[in-house]
């Protein structure tokens, strides 16, 4: 799985999944949209290849509305600065179903920027807090901890 995030305005993203969909024409690089009320929206079917990450279109992708990046976002002039509460929520329960259902090893859940020379998702998406909650399986409360 890939994530990433995306810059346009939710509501036009929305549409434009609807419209890509429905249409039959995948204008959407990535799988899995979620906005910023953490609604999640079908992209691309996931048997179709991606177009979201080149070397990588492979692997599934999720996008997360907003531009997390201090530097290229730093008042929050291009949309929210850090994914809500429930976006990553909505993103931790969509990536524990496609990890499951397709047997993803948690080393093959990566960022944007972990494969290619860009900030995407930015500095402030919670990257290492979502791999350890996709790690342990409870409410966040790690093994052995109590």
């Amino acid at each position: 799985m890939l994530l990433r995030n995306t810059l346009r305005e939710s509501r036009i993203c929305a549409e434009a999944v609807k419209t890509s969909v429905f249409g039959r024409i995948y204008h959407v690089a990535y799988h899995y949209l979620i906005l910023p009320d953490g609604s999640v929206k079908a992209g691309r079917p996931e048997r179709c290849e991606g177009a979201h990450a080149k070397g990588y279109n492979s692997y599934l992708g999720i996008s997360v509305v907003g531009d997390f990046s201090s530097e290229d976002n730093p008042t929050g002039e291009k949309g929210p600065t850090r994914p809500s509460a429930k976006q990553i929520a909505s993103l931790i329960q969509l990536c524990r179903r496609l990890k499951d259902r397709y047997k993803i090893p948690l080393q093959h859940i990566v960022r944007h920027s972990d494969i290619s020379s860009t900030k995407c998702p930015g500095d402030r998406f919670p990257f290492r807090s979502v791999l350890q909650q996709l790690q342990f399986k409870t409410s966040g409360v790690r093994p052995g901890s109590r």
